[in-house]
């Protein structure tokens, strides 16, 4: 019974963790079958690149649509 308890606790510790943290919000945030541009938009804004890897994967995916 013990054992239960700890597991039910910990279970809704990692739940509110997660929900707080904006995991759950980035996952809908890009839905499927979003471009890749779009998404590299998105990851800009958030901070997670910089503008000249911006630049590279953009200029990357525009060669890829030429050939």
């Amino acid at each position: 019974m013990m054992l239960a308890f700890w597991g039910g606790l910990a279970a809704v510790i990692v739940l509110a963790v997660r929900s707080l943290t904006g995991a759950a919000a980035f996952r809908r945030a890009q839905p499927e079958g979003s471009s890749a541009r779009a998404i590299l938009d998105a990851r800009l804004a958030r901070g997670e690149i910089g503008i000249e890897e911006y630049r590279q994967l953009v200029a990357e995916l525009e060669a890829g649509r030429k050939e």
